[in-house]
């Protein structure tokens, strides 16, 4: 015994729990990054039709200071659509 570590601990600590990867319930449709995840049960996509109230909508939104994105989560555009 060593610095009070037993077995296979570390000198001194407990042992280091692996993480484990975390499984994306999401199919995102423009691949993983910091917010979706790719290969789980749920597709997500863009709409895929278009109607020009919503570009008039995200128009209006941009000249209002609120950037103009394709990703949900970072600034202003319709929604996505989950599917499966």
């Amino acid at each position: 015994m060593e610095n009070g570590a037993h077995g296979d601990q570390p000198r001194g600590g407990l042992k280091k729990k692996k993480k484990k990867k975390k499984k994306s319930s999401e199919d995102y449709q423009h691949g993983a990054d910091a917010f979706h995840g790719v290969d789980g049960e749920l597709r997500v996509e863009e709409r895929r039709v278009n109607w020009e109230i919503l570009e008039a909508w995200r128009d209006a939104a941009e000249e209002c200071g609120i950037p103009k994105i394709k990703e949900f989560n970072r600034g202003i555009t319709t929604v996505m659509l989950t599917f499966r």
